[in-house]
């Protein structure tokens, strides 16, 4: 999606937060009592009961939660770095083909553009964009008997209603795309 192209194309904006001294400070005082010597373990008694204190006016344990959460990121962020480098390397080379999807949804004709527009500014031009039907075409032919079924229970009629709608939905998307 959009957010997987933002973070393909600047990286740096994960890496700057990830970096920032603040979030060095949060690991540090959230981390484990066994990495540190006694002047740390010292230091994080009274730090991790400011930080207690302060995450119950941001919500219950909220930092020392946001810094134990870090830690366990930073340990798969070098991960994630080098499948960055393998996805760039993969979208560079000359024989991958890059077909955008799009879901059966209300957003999905404003989605695709907004990915297209983001891929196309980088110079990753998509190979085809592919709607993620629901429904055959058979079934989008079937439209006029849709409408002269005679439902009789709650069930067929919510059946009907539900039908009728995926199939204007999607001549709609696939109208506008």
């Amino acid at each position: 999606g959009i957010h997987a192209v933002d973070f393909v194309i600047r990286p740096e904006r994960l890496l700057a937060f990830l970096d920032s001294k603040i979030l060095d400070w949060l690991q540090w005082f959230a981390g484990s009592g066994g990495d540190a010597n006694w002047f740390q373990k010292m230091l994080r008694g009274g730090a991790r009961g400011i930080l207690q204190a302060l995450g119950k006016i941001g919500g219950e344990n909220l930092i020392l939660s946001l810094g134990e959460m870090l830690l366990l990121l930073d340990k798969v962020f070098f991960r994630m770095v080098k499948r960055l480098e393998l996805a760039r390397d993969w979208l560079s080379r000359e024989e991958t083909q890059i077909f955008a999807v799009a879901a059966l949804r209300d957003d999905a004709i404003s989605v695709s553009r907004e990915l297209s527009r983001l891929m196309t500014e980088e110079g990753i031009v998509p190979d085809a964009l592919l709607l993620n039907r629901a429904l055959s075409d058979a079934m989008l032919d079937e439209k006029s008997n849709v409408l002269e079924w005679e439902a009789t229970n709650p069930s067929e009629i919510l059946f009907q209603k539900f039908t009728l709608s995926m199939i204007e939905k999607q001549l709609q998307i696939q109208k506008d795309i």
